[in-house]
C-alpha cells in the first residue's frame, strides 16, 4: 500500500487512486525529515513529483479489514477527534474472527496511543510481521495489550471539549497549550495522516526488502520463490523437489584474508591481507544434505546415511556435476565458491578465530576433548595418521562423527556449520603450503595438484577448524569428513 500527496494538490489520494498508482523507482526516492520528527518522501512517478508519507500505523490501518472511515467511530467532527486521540483503536477481530491473534497485536502496537508504545522502526515490525507469517513468537509486540473496556460514553459538544483537553494534560503542559490553540480540523488531518501512512522506510533502511512481497532485487533472482529479510540479513527460499532451501545474501565487502601472526594454530601460509568482494552472492545456509543431493542426483555416496545429514564421500567433480545440475530445478549459474568467497562469507565480520559464538567444538561439531589433546601431543607430521587410527578405534562411540546440518546457531550472514561437521570444496587450487601471493591476488591454477578445502570437520581440533585455516587435497578425493555448499551469483549485481 502506498498513501502518496502530490505537491499540486490540498488532499491525499483515495485509495482507489493510491491502487492504481505506479510506484516509483527507489533510485528516485529521496527521504526527507520534517521538524516534527517524522519522515516523508519524494520520488518521481511518471515524470510527477510524488510525496509519500512515512508510519508504521499506516500499515496497521491496511492490515485490518477497514479503511480509516471504517474503524467503529463516528463521523462527527469533535467526536471522532476525541475517539482517535483518547481511545485504543477497535480490535480487528470485530470485524473479521479469521484474523491471527499475532496479526492483531501487531497492529495494536502499531496504532498505541503514546508513541513510546509503537514500533520504533520499520524494521521491527517488519521482523514481527514476518515471524507471523511464520507462526513464529513475536519479538517486539507483546508489550502492548489489545483493548478489552469500552470507554465512558460523552454526549455533549462540552464534555467532548473537555475530555480532550483532560486527556492532553496527562501527556504535558506543553501538549495542553497546543491543544487549546489549535482548531480541531487540525487535529482531524494528523490522526488522519498518521492512521493512512504508508511503511516507506523500509526500502532505505532494509535493502528495498517489503514484508510479504518480492522486490526489485527478488524479481532479479528467478529462481528465488520469495526473498525476504531477518536479523542476519536478506535470505531467499525455494524448493528443489520437495526439499526445501533457504539461500543467505552475502552482500559486497572488503575483509582481512588470513590469520594474525598471534592467532592460535596459525599457518605461515596463512599471511593476512586485504580483500575486496566487489559482487555479492547467494549461498546456501547449510552444507549440502544428503536428502538434497538425492533429489538432484539420484545417489547418496555417502557413508553414514541420513536426509539431513551433509553429505559427504564427495569429489570436486561430483560437487561441480551437482551445481551444473541445478539448472534444470531453475538455478543458473550455481558453482563452489572460490576461497576468498568461503572465508568472507565464514567471517561474516568477524575478525577472530572463529565467527560463531560459542565455538562449534563445544557442542559437537569438532573433535572430542580427548582426540584434541592427541591432535596437540602429536608430531604435526605424523597427526593426520594417529588421529585416523584414533578414530577407527573409536568408531560407534557416543556421538562421534558427522551431525544433522543447522543445529547451531549461524554467523552473523545467517549461515550455519562453517566451523567442523565437514570440510568444504571450494573452486581454488594450491600447492598446500604456498602463502597468498602479494597483493591479496588468490592464485587458481589447474596444474596445482589440489583442491581448497576450508572449514575444517567433525574430527578436527579447533585450531583446524578456524575461519583461516586452508587446506590442500587432491580433487578426485572421496573422503567421509568431505562436502560442499554452493554459491549463486547475484544477479542483481
Amino acid at each position: 500500500a502506498v498513501v502518496s500527496l502530490d505537491p499540486q494538490r490540498d488532499a491525499p489520494m483515495r485509495a482507489s487512486e493510491v491502487l492504481q498508482a505506479p510506484t516509483p523507482e527507489p533510485s528516485t526516492a529521496q527521504v526527507r525529515k520534517a521538524a516534527d520528527g517524522h519522515y516523508w518522501a519524494e520520488a518521481n512517478v511518471n515524470g510527477k513529483a510524488v510525496r509519500f508519507l512515512v508510519d508504521t500505523g499506516a500499515t496497521a490501518v491496511a492490515l485490518s479489514p477497514q479503511d480509516a472511515t471504517r474503524l467503529g467511530f463516528e463521523t462527527s467532527e469533535l467526536k471522532f477527534t476525541h475517539k482517535v486521540m483518547t481511545e485504543p483503536p477497535p480490535d480487528p477481530r470485530t470485524h473479521d474472527k479469521t484474523i491471527p491473534a499475532q496479526v492483531a497485536a501487531i497492529v495494536a502496537k502499531s496504532m498505541a496511543k503514546d508513541r513510546n508504545n509503537r514500533y520504533q522502526t520499520p524494521k521491527d515490525m517488519l521482523e514481527d510481521l514476518e515471524r507471523a507469517r511464520g507462526g513464529q513468537r513475536l519479538l517486539h509486540s507483546a508489550a502492548v495489550p489489545l483493548a478489552s473496556a469500552a470507554p465512558k460514553a460523552i454526549s455533549s459538544q462540552g464534555e467532548i471539549a473537555a475530555a480532550m483537553i483532560a486527556s492532553t494534560k496527562q501527556n504535558s503542559a506543553k501538549s495542553v497549550t497546543r491543544a487549546q490553540g489549535i482548531d480541531p480540523n487540525v487535529f482531524k488531518a494528523i490522526a488522519f495522516f498518521v492512521l493512512v501512512g504508508i511503511l516507506y522506510l523500509a526500502w532505505s533502511s532494509m535493502q528495498g526488502m517489503s514484508f510479504g512481497e518480492k522486490t526489485k532485487e527478488s524479481s532479479e533472482q528467478p529462481w528465488a520463490k520469495i526473498i525476504s529479510i531477518d536479523s542476519q540479513g536478506r535470505y531467499a527460499d525455494l524448493t528443489i523437489g520437495s526439499t526445501a532451501v533457504r539461500l543467505r545474501y552475502c552482500p559486497p565487502g572488503t575483509f582481512f584474508l588470513g590469520s594474525s601472526a598471534d592467532e592460535a594454530g596459525r599457518q605461515v601460509w596463512e599471511n593476512r591481507h586485504q580483500v575486496t568482494i566487489a559482487h555479492g552472492f547467494w549461498m546456501l545456509s547449510t552444507e549440502v544434505t544428503q536428502g538434497l543431493y538425492q533429489k538432484v542426483m539420484n545417489s547418496n555416496p555417502s557413508s553414514t546415511k541420513g536426509v539431513t545429514l551433509p553429505v559427504e564421500g564427495i569429489s570436486v567433480e561430483e560437487a561441480q556435476a551437482f551445481c551444473t545440475k541445478l539448472a534444470q530445478h531453475g538455478i543458473t549459474g550455481a558453482r563452489l565458491p572460490t576461497e576468498r568467497e568461503w572465508e568472507y562469507a565464514c567471517r561474516a565480520g568477524e575478525t577472530g578465530s572463529f565467527s560463531a559464538k560459542p565455538i562449534p567444538n563445544e557442542q559437537g561439531l569438532m573433535a572430542p576433548p580427548e582426540l584434541v589433546q592427541l591432535w596437540r601431543a602429536t608430531p604435526e607430521d605424523d597427526a593426520d595418521a594417529a588421529a585416523m587410527r584414533w578414530v577407527a578405534q573409536h568408531v560407534g562411540d557416543g556421538d562421534l562423527g558427522i551431525k544433522a546440518v543447522g543445529r547451531l546457531a549461524p554467523n552473523r550472514f545467517g549461515l550455519f556449520d562453517m566451523h567442523g561437521n565437514v570440510l568444504e570444496w571450494c573452486s581454488d587450487h594450491w600447492d598446500g603450503h604456498t602463502p597468498y601471493a602479494e597483493g591479496g591476488i588468490v592464485e587458481s591454477s589447474n596444474a596445482s595438484e589440489l583442491t581448497i578445502a576450508r572449514g575444517g570437520c567433525w574430527f578436527y581440533p579447533p585450531e583446524r577448524c578456524r575461519s583461516a585455516s586452508r587446506l590442500g587435497l587432491p580433487a578426485t578425493s572421496t573422503l567421509n569428513y568431505v562436502g560442499f555448499r554452493f554459491v549463486v551469483p547475484d544477479a542483481g549485481k
